[in-house]
């Protein structure tokens, strides 16, 4: 009671009026073709959606000015975006862990470094906090540095953090 894919392939008739005809079973063939146009649908709605969401994350980043930065931790390697520079009124920097960390003022470092490393070690689930960093033209600036560990290696050590910068000058001057 069941259908069934088939294909036909004949000849033209012979001198004797002929034809010669073979059948295929080609049903799990029309359904794999089946399986993979629906497949390509969902590749392409799940295309479409992340071309929605990398939109949104930048129309997003955009209206708050924030800056993003990604950390590959076991090659001590960050991205910066550019509005992380523009925070920091600065044009070209060296890609490196280092260049944040030589930024932070003094008096920060101890936090920083404390609260990066519980987060690192997985006491916290997101790592955050206020801190000044040192500007292109040698002032400093207070941020909010805020982010946390998205990838880990086969130990469970972190392998990618990532977060954003926010530029929170103004409220600490109107809080002094």
């Amino acid at each position: 009671g069941s259908y069934k894919w088939l294909a036909w392939y004949g000849t033209k008739p012979d001198v004797d009026g002929v034809v010669t005809t073979i059948g295929s079973d080609i049903d799990e063939r029309k359904k794999a073709e089946v399986q993979l146009k629906t497949k390509n649908k969902e590749l392409l709605k799940a295309k479409e959606q992340a071309e929605k969401n990398k939109e949104q994350l930048k129309l997003t980043l955009e209206a708050t000015s924030d800056g993003i930065w990604d950390w590959d931790v076991a090659n001590n390697e960050v991205f910066y975006s550019d509005s992380w520079m523009v925070i920091l009124e600065i044009e070209a920097i060296e890609r490196k862990f280092e260049t944040w960390e030589k930024r932070i003022h003094p008096d920060d470092k101890e936090i920083v470094s404390q609260t990066l490393k519980q987060h690192l070690a997985g006491q916290s689930e997101k790592w955050e906090c206020n801190h000044r960093l040192k500007t292109g033209n040698s002032q400093w600036k207070w941020v909010k540095g805020r982010g946390m560990v998205v990838e880990k290696d086969n130990e469970g050590k972190p392998k990618r953090m990532v977060g954003t910068m926010t530029d929170i000058e103004l409220q600490k001057k109107a809080e002094i």
